[in-house]
């Protein structure tokens, strides 16, 4: 009987994802762009949402998930094409370098050719105290996060050097608990972040006078996500910690 309650209140939560309002269009939408976006088939997931507010501005959307969460790939495609977007899923190991060479490849395909932009959003977490750490959650919690971006940017980098494509858009999500204060139980994370943070630093120095441009975004707590969903009792300590006392969602 739980279960099927819990089954229910899923679908309930994926039918009000789905039938939510749709946001307001901005004056300047970036018809014409393509953009790869990691960690984006969950629907209540912030890969998710920034893949919406693209196609709200006139980008066409490839959306990166796992295995795991294939199934809600198809819903948040959906939920994209309602802004008349061109949007595409594609399945795949962010952590395995062919994976990520393939994807690569076939969203170039799917884009005609160049893909503008690229967010490498995708993460994995995993709350131990560093001495029960081993070595395999180390790796599982790293290498979504940095070996990933790793991987994505070159191959994303790697083709446009040799269609001599100039311009372009890299976003890198990060943590404000990864990057600037720690966060108890999280070593593998906050080095996941930080090593993010660095790729974000020399790609600019290696790319700005190509005019692409290699940013961080460092987000906070944001309830009801994959990510958090077992965090929910460190919500008072964590909004009491903001400057007006709330915390953003997807």
């Amino acid at each position: 009987p739980n279960h099927c309650m819990e089954e229910t209140a899923r679908t309930e939560d994926l039918s009000r994802y789905l039938n939510a309002p749709l946001l307001q269009r901005p004056a300047h939408p970036l018809e014409g762009q393509w953009a790869i976006i990691t960690g984006a088939t969950r629907p209540d997931g912030i890969g998710a949402a920034i893949a919406e507010r693209l196609a709200l501005e006139g980008t066409s959307v490839i959306i990166i998930g796992t295995v795991n969460s294939q199934d809600l790939a198809s819903l948040v495609i959906q939920r994209l094409q309602l802004y008349g977007a061109k949007a595409h899923s594609l399945i795949g190991d962010i952590t395995q370098e062919e994976s990520c060479k393939e994807m690569i490849k076939e969203s170039y395909k799917l884009a005609g050719g160049n893909v503008n932009i690229l967010v490498n959003n995708a993460a994995s977490r995993l709350d131990k105290p560093i001495v029960g750490v081993t070595t395999k959650d180390y790796h599982d919690v790293f290498d979504p996060k940095a070996l990933g971006a790793f991987f994505m940017t070159r191959e994303w980098l790697t083709t446009r050097n040799i269609k001599n494509l100039r311009g372009g858009r890299l976003v890198n999500i990060v943590s404000v608990g990864g990057t600037l204060y720690g966060n108890y139980g999280q070593v593998a994370y906050a080095m996941a972040n930080g090593a993010l943070e660095g790729l974000t630093h020399d790609i600019a120095l290696e790319f700005g006078t190509r005019n692409l441009t290699s940013n961080c975004v460092a987000v906070t707590f944001i309830p009801g996500t994959e990510m958090t969903k077992d965090m929910e009792e460190q919500i008072p300590l964590i909004q009491a910690t903001t400057p007006n006392n709330q915390l953003p969602t997807p």
